[in-house]
């Protein structure tokens, strides 16, 4: 069974399943754009979260 943590980008509201998100640098994300940083400051598009 998968463990869901919130994404760890800090403006972010995603949930993430441990077993499918994005890795990177010891954390956990929902989207490429929120484990980069929203260098291009776009968000990661899913319903109902305004990161970016």
């Amino acid at each position: 069974m998968d463990d869901k943590i919130k994404c760890a980008c800090e403006h972010c509201t995603c949930m993430v399943e441990t077993e499918t998100a994005i890795k990177k640098n010891g954390s956990f994300y929902c989207d490429e754009s929120c484990a980069n940083g929203h260098v291009e400051k776009v968000g990661c598009g899913h319903e109902n979260c305004n990161c970016s």
